[in-house]
């Protein structure tokens, strides 16, 4: 029976077709829903950006310390600041060991000249350097492929990390030598010629100045040159190599050989923790599962073809070294490197899978607001947890001032030595920083520090203040405090850090 002259629908001998028009339509609609998933996708990535805003603004204006290492970031860079040997002997006071090579502690010297000592110029420099990796992130990913919208989105999952959020405000070297990383990768992608390689290289010298553990960019870069452009190989090499072999022996011979000592072996020697690698690595997998799979499966692709790309290459790097996490001395810092090439990766494997079908698409979309959404996080009352020693991610507050100014004025108003494990407190009062616990706690299990000087100074009374907060001293230290001091007063900071004050016994 024909169709009535108002029925738009075409018969066939077996029933009905489609209209002709609904493939269009549907292709419309998947369109619009991936639009619309994608949007908010991003406005829920700009409300993570101001809590970190939020976030970073107290933390950088907050005078006191807030994790156990940005007193000895800073005090190496006061040392700098007055001209002074960062790499010594911790056979002697000062005993403290600098973990890292020179280049932000060089640069936080500088800011101190007008910022005055404290953790400002540090904090602002590590949080800046935060939003450059943002930044980098996009543009990484855009160069190897990704969409503006998946690219933007890459930029807003590093914001958003719980990881950055808990980490970047703190006076610590490590988002400015990812920075330099994400840099170095962005300037040897592509089709990129001898000069760029060469600055590529000079880049890549500048990260590993800033921390010697960021290897994820080097090696993707020397392997992806030599997969796909051996002969070019030479030229990021000689931007990398000659500086860094320049710098190194320059600070070698300033230091009588302990350059090595601190900043090679001692960090090569720190103990292992398998409890910190499970829970460590489960944290950043359970919070970050998506981003994983997308990353890791761009990777893993572009490895079965034989050629892959630089960025696949760094996100798989990056991936591997974050297992290092099972360092005594590791904290959320470690994932800070994977965190943007794992993004970026992400965001171009993400346009792969929306390349085929409109429908995949919206699966794209749906997948990346998914993962936004499991990064959700308020400051200071949902989504982020302390870490082993100190209360990162929270927020500091006016009560946790008050309780800094008390430990404030017991070190200021204490004449002799000083020993404070925050040591932020030394600093501030123009003390001395003599001792660096939890290096030289990593050093005596190795079998290269005799804690026999540190404990005799103990034993002799000689310093007319102890503050403890982390409990990272070697215990046979802790023991000799606990038997020749007396405590003082002890103070309970709602940031979750607990100060034992303690004075020579009578």
């Amino acid at each position: 029976m024909p169709a009535a002259s108002g029925d738009s629908t075409l018969h066939a001998p077996n029933g009905p077709l489609k209209p002709a028009g609904a493939p269009a339509t549907q292709e419309r609609q998947a369109r619009l829903v991936t639009r619309w998933l994608t949007t908010v996708t991003i406005a829920l990535g700009a409300v993570y950006c101001a809590f970190f805003a939020y976030h970073a603004a107290l933390t950088i204006a907050f005078p006191y310390d807030l994790d156990w290492g940005e007193g000895y970031v800073l005090n190496d860079a006061v040392r700098l600041a007055r001209g002074e040997q960062i790499y010594v002997d911790i056979q002697r006071f000062p005993m403290v060991r600098s973990p890292y090579p020179p280049l932000f502690l060089a640069v936080n010297a500088v800011l101190l000249q007008v910022s005055g000592v404290g953790f400002f110029a540090g904090r602002l420099l590590s949080t800046l350097a935060a939003i450059g990796c943002a930044a980098l992130t996009y543009r990484v990913a855009r160069a190897s492929g990704a969409t503006a919208a998946t690219g933007w989105i890459a930029a807003l999952v590093v914001l958003a990390s719980p990881h950055l959020y808990q980490w970047a405000p703190y006076s610590r070297v490590d988002t400015l030598a990812v920075a330099f990383s994400l840099l170095a990768v962005l300037l040897a992608s592509g089709g990129a010629g001898p000069r760029r390689l060469v600055l590529a290289g000079v880049v890549t010298a500048a990260a590993l100045l800033t921390k010697q553990t960021v290897l994820a960019a080097p090696l993707a870069i020397v392997a992806w040159l030599a997969l796909t452009r051996w002969r070019d190989l030479r030229w990021y090499l000689i931007g990398a190599v000659l500086p860094g072999l320049l710098v190194g022996a320059l600070l070698i011979a300033s230091s009588d050989g302990q350059f090595i000592r601190h900043v090679v072996t001692g960090n090569a020697g720190n103990p292992t923790n398998l409890a910190r690698l499970v829970r460590f690595q489960a944290e950043f997998s359970l919070l970050h599962p998506l981003l994983l799979v997308a990353a890791l499966g761009y990777a893993f692709t572009e490895l079965r073809r034989g050629r892959p790309t630089l960025l696949a290459l760094a996100a798989l790097f990056a991936w591997l070294l974050s297992f290092s996490v099972a360092s005594e001395a590791s904290s959320v810092n470690y994932f800070l490197e994977l965190l943007p090439f794992a993004a970026a990766a992400g965001a171009v494997g993400l346009t792969h899978l929306a390349r085929p079908a409109p429908g995949r698409a919206v699966l794209g979309a749906g997948l990346a607001l998914l993962q936004m959404v499991m990064l959700f996080h308020v400051p200071n009352l949902v989504g982020v947890w302390p870490s082993f020693f100190a209360p990162h991610g929270y927020t500091p507050t006016a009560q946790d001032a008050l309780v800094g100014r008390e430990i404030d004025a017991l070190v200021a108003g204490t004449s002799g030595w000083v020993l404070s494990e925050p040591a932020g407190f030394a600093l501030r009062n123009d003390r001395e920083v003599l001792v660096q616990p939890l290096d030289l706690r990593a050093e005596q299990l190795r079998g290269r520090w005799d804690s026999a000087p540190l404990r005799q100074a103990v034993r002799e009374r000689r310093f007319a203040l102890i503050v403890l907060s982390y409990g990272l001293f070697p215990n046979d230290v802790l023991a000799e405090i606990r038997q020749h001091y007396a405590l003082h007063t002890t103070l309970q900071s709602p940031n979750g850090l607990r100060y034992s004050v303690y004075r020579p016994a009578s």
